[in-house]
């Protein structure tokens, strides 16, 4: 068959009919054209209106692709660093650390509301009323304010 290779490199579709039949091998060949006459098909200029179009289309496409890349990337390189976090966590305890003031201002003039309005409310003094009215309406307003503490954090 190496022949027959050989002789299909130099030779014409005559010569290959002839090494095919001589291996007892038969193919139906219609004529082989001469390798000069295999045209090349002639691709025709393309439109410049479609040309920039495509191009335009291409650099959005490419833009998409890098913004969808580029969106879980940190801008700010200080970010990662370990002590980024240090004026969040800042922010979080002064607000808590007010948070708890708001809660000690709030029960500690509920009481001394309360234990001067029953002060002023009887003709005698007596001082364990007035404590014990103080501090029942502090708890209460204590537990309401824990309430809404915890609810919102």
């Amino acid at each position: 068959m190496k022949t027959c290779e050989r002789k299909l490199r130099i030779f014409s579709s005559a010569t290959l009919r002839g090494c095919l039949s001589d291996h007892c091998v038969l193919y139906a060949i219609p004529s082989i054209p001469p390798v000069s006459a295999v045209h090349n098909p002639v691709t025709p200029p393309r439109n410049p209106e479609l040309e920039a179009r495509v191009q335009k289309l291409k650099a959005q496409q490419l833009n998409r692709d890098y913004d969808r890349m580029t969106s879980d990337v940190d801008v700010c390189r200080a970010r990662s660093s370990p002590f980024s976090k240090v004026g969040d966590e800042v922010r979080q305890v002064k607000q808590q650390s007010w948070a708890v003031v708001n809660l000690l201002v709030t029960v500690g003039g509920t009481f001394a509301f309360f234990y001067k309005a029953v002060e002023y409310s009887l003709p005698d003094p007596h001082i364990p009323l007035q404590v014990l009215v103080g501090l029942v309406t502090s708890i209460v307003v204590a537990v309401a304010e824990l309430y809404f503490l915890i609810r919102v954090i």
